[in-house]
């Protein structure tokens, strides 16, 4: 273990630079927050190239989440308290951080044939819904999340916080064509569910189909007209009062568990 006590060591330069989009591609490192989300990329075999404890959290003995995990001692760095602070993203950090390596997020890579649920988003640009429904999602059951151009960067600190660990449990693809990847699903007998207004029916309608292709989209304007081109079928929620719309993340929980199919 190695002791951090001054904000110009090195490593912890290369902590603050992913808060970045542009370091994190280019590193293709990411950052992992609280002794949770870090255990499961530990027990998922995720590549954890370095945790970092605040010294207070090590006095503690906050370290014996390790004790049954193989990891190396050189890759753990203990920092005064204050280094971190500026590096959460959480109100009430737990004192520790990692950083993991990006796992694949190219659709052709994910894709096998046992996929029988999986989840489109158009769009999605907000990185707390983007996160909270990669959650939702792996807990309803769907196997896949396909995020279409224009989303939200996956890697965002306040994804990966509202993913609440799913980030390193769930597939997803990244920056994924709707133009090449739904021909391509529906040529494998995947039944495309849209959620819109227009030309839709009552979700409550409508039963099960596996397997199925479920698409949500952007938080104001929806699901694209090229990508609503490729659906089977248009679903809604139905609204009483004056409200027009559901949040997206709201909205994704309800479709998500009423066409996934939990084994």
């Amino acid at each position: 273990m190695m002791g951090i006590s001054s904000s110009q060591n090195t490593k912890l330069k290369r902590l603050k630079k992913l808060k970045s989009k542009k370091y994190r591609d280019r590193f293709g490192e990411y950052l992992l927050e609280g002794f949770k989300s870090i255990e499961l990329a530990l027990t998922e075999q995720s590549t954890i190239d370095g945790i970092y404890l605040e010294k207070t959290q090590f006095d503690r003995g906050r370290l014996s989440f390790l004790d049954q995990i193989d990891f190396p001692e050189d890759n753990i760095f203990i920092v005064e308290d204050e280094l971190l602070q500026p590096l959460y993203e959480t109100e009430s950090p737990q004192g520790v951080l990692a950083v993991a390596k990006k796992p694949s997020t190219d659709f052709d890579f994910l894709w096998d044939d046992s996929l029988k649920q999986i989840l489109f988003l158009d769009r999605v640009q907000d990185p707390g819904n983007l996160g909270t429904i990669i959650r939702t999602a792996e807990a309803a059951g769907y196997d896949l999340v396909v995020c279409g151009m224009g989303c939200a960067d996956l890697f965002n600190p306040k994804t990966i916080r509202s993913t609440m660990g799913s980030v390193v449990t769930m597939k997803v693809a990244c920056e994924a064509k709707g133009d090449d990847v739904l021909p391509f699903l529906k040529g494998n007998g995947f039944y495309v569910i849209s959620a819109a207004l227009n030309n839709s029916v009552d979700y409550r309608s409508m039963e099960r189909k596996q397997p199925h292709v479920l698409i949500l989209g952007n938080e104001g304007s929806g699901i694209r007209e090229e990508i609503l081109e490729q659906s089977d079928k248009n679903v809604k929620i139905p609204m009483h009062g004056k409200v027009e719309s559901l949040n997206v993340s709201i909205a994704a929980g309800i479709l998500l568990y009423h066409f996934g199919e939990i084994s």
